[in-house]
């Protein structure tokens, strides 16, 4: 069970980010749901969420506001 306790994993409508405790990240059950996955490549870290069709902007927005806080950075949206 070492891989379950080095996982997040992201439930419906969840965002989730890899961290040096927890590098595996992913999501499932997704049926009529979306899994999306940033990952930086420069910086090693990455994000992951799960939305329904009904929730994707509000999960892409939080992903992307979980990119901002790790990166430091200016997004505007």
């Amino acid at each position: 069970n070492q891989l379950r306790l080095q996982s997040n994993i992201a439930n419906m409508d969840q965002v989730v980010v890899s961290t040096n405790e927890k590098p595996v990240i992913g999501t499932q059950a997704l049926d009529t749901c979306f899994g999306i996955l940033f990952y930086d490549r420069k910086n090693k870290f990455g994000i992951c969420g799960h939305a329904d069709p009904n929730s994707i902007s509000y999960i892409i927005i939080e992903m992307l506001k979980q990119m901002r806080k790790r990166l430091k950075i200016l997004l505007v949206f």
